[in-house]
């Protein structure tokens, strides 16, 4: 039995439009997936970055200025590094 020609026009047209579907689907699931991990490498970038502020900081102090940076009062880190 054969289907008459406006039904395979039918199937022709309901799957090219499946097809379309997913392929736009998937394009923007890949775009949001780049978008996202661009995001993620830039605030890992930016958090290296604050670290080695701090890693400078923290090296470039002496003991008493390391304790009293820690919440230790002057008083109890005066002692430190003499």
């Amino acid at each position: 039995m054969m289907l008459p020609g406006t039904a395979y026009l039918k199937i022709g047209v309901a799957v090219a439009i499946a097809g379309g579907l997913a392929v736009s689907h998937l394009t923007v699931y890949n775009y949001g997936k780049k978008v996202e991990r661009t995001r993620q490498l830039e605030r890992s970038v930016e958090v290296l970055r604050d670290r080695l502020e701090v890693d400078d900081a923290i090296v470039n102090m002496d003991d008493r200025a390391l304790c009293i940076e820690l919440g230790g009062l002057p008083d109890e880190c005066a002692s430190i590094g003499m």
